[in-house]
């Protein structure tokens, strides 16, 4: 247990990366301007979780006269590529500006970016076993993701491939409980290259304040893609505050860079993935004023997906008040006995709009189900009312 030593990790390759073995340990740096892990920009490092262990890490903040206070990433990857696993359990606790550390703005990830940082290329991987992860975003970080106010500088495409979260297997816990930053993507204000989840994850991921989605982009957040292909396990997404997407947008126009490029999400096997939002804003797909690429959502095999809107919002598509840039394109397919629920919230579509007229939407079936339910006139497929 240690309140004043952290970790520093710097060096490795690609082909060689340095190996972290993390057990039973405390670093709480809460009185200290430090990460408790922190993986140097430019670094490779796996971070091995040993059987049986339980790595607890909490990040710091930097106070004081003339600068500007930050919080800090628990575990900081930032311009670094970290891969985490094996079959221990890491509680990772990011920390904001305030002396409290509690209710403040400028914060850092659990595991990814501290005040104004990306996340580098991290993954959380079955690779050396099946990691347990609980990450906690302070302020407006991410729980996993990137800090706040972090802006790639590719003016042209809003985000860099460079800064992505890949998660392979596991348990995966999320949540940001104060502020508005997203579960699983981005802080307030930020951009993030990609989201990938594959395999059999377990994974929860929720937001409770607005402006936040539980997977995607927090206010004027910027995300290129968001990638679901799982096999097995399940997803559970859910948005409590308004203008946040369970699996998607939240609020931002797009002339303030609140973006997704696409949302692709396919489940086979006995797979389940679970989008809420609350007002607003869809289950899957789009808030308020928000600007998203084609919704592409397929499931095969025996596997569920549910979208649940929120009011004005669509199951799966959009939401009142969009652009008309917003109105995203939809494509929906089912196979063999597979299940798709798609329920909108109060004036939504199940698939299609929130509020208004809905995009181009294609269905395909070659079996399965899909359910559809509007609400006080919004369509089941189509038009919010």
């Amino acid at each position: 247990e240690s309140h004043d030593h952290n970790l520093t990790v710097k060096g490795g390759t690609e082909d060689d990366p340095i190996v972290v073995h993390l057990q039973n340990l405390l670093l709480d740096m809460s009185d200290e301007d430090k990460s408790a892990v922190n993986v140097e920009s430019g670094s490779y490092a796996k971070i091995m979780l040993d059987d049986g262990c339980t790595a607890t890490l909490k990040g710091g903040a930097k106070h004081g006269f003339a600068i500007d206070d930050y919080g800090r990433a628990a575990l900081r990857t930032a311009g670094s590529h970290v891969t985490i696993t094996g079959p221990g359990t890491l509680n990772a606790h990011g920390r904001d500006d305030s002396k409290s550390g509690t209710s403040g703005s400028d914060g850092g990830a659990g595991i990814g970016g501290s005040h104004n940082e990306g996340c580098g290329t991290l993954a959380i991987s079955d690779v050396d076993g099946a990691p347990t992860i609980n990450a906690h975003g302070s302020g407006q970080a991410a729980a996993i993701g990137t800090g706040d106010d972090y802006k790639s500088g590719n003016d042209d495409a809003h985000w860099d491939e460079n800064d992505c979260i890949a998660i392979t297997g596991g348990t995966v816990d999320a949540d940001v409980p104060e502020k508005d930053g997203a579960a699983i993507g981005t802080g307030r204000d930020s951009d993030l290259g990609s989201i990938k989840i594959t395999g059999a994850p377990i994974v929860t991921a929720k937001t409770t304040h607005e402006d936040a989605a539980a997977i995607g982009a927090a206010y004027k957040g910027s995300v290129g893609s968001i990638e679901i292909d799982i096999t097995g396990g399940s997803i559970t997404a859910t948005a409590e505050g308004d203008d946040s997407a369970g699996i998607g947008t939240s609020d931002g126009s797009p002339k303030d860079d609140g973006r997704i490029g696409s949302i692709s999400i396919t489940t086979s096997g006995t797979a389940s993935v679970t989008a809420r939002a609350h007002e607003e804003a869809a289950g899957i797909g789009l808030t308020v004023g928000a600007e998203l690429g084609t919704i592409t959502v397929s499931a095969k095999g025996e596997s569920t997906i549910s979208a649940y809107g929120g009011e004005s919002g669509a199951g799966i598509g959009g939401a009142a008040g969009n652009y008309p840039m917003g109105k995203s394109p939809i494509k929906i397919s089912t196979a063999d006995s597979a299940t798709i629920n798609a329920q909108g919230g109060e004036n939504g579509a199940g698939i299609g709009s929130g509020n208004g007229e809905s995009g181009e939407i294609e269905i395909a079936m070659d079996g399965g189900t899909i359910n559809a339910k509007g609400t006080n006139d919004g369509a089941g497929i189509g038009s919010g009312n």
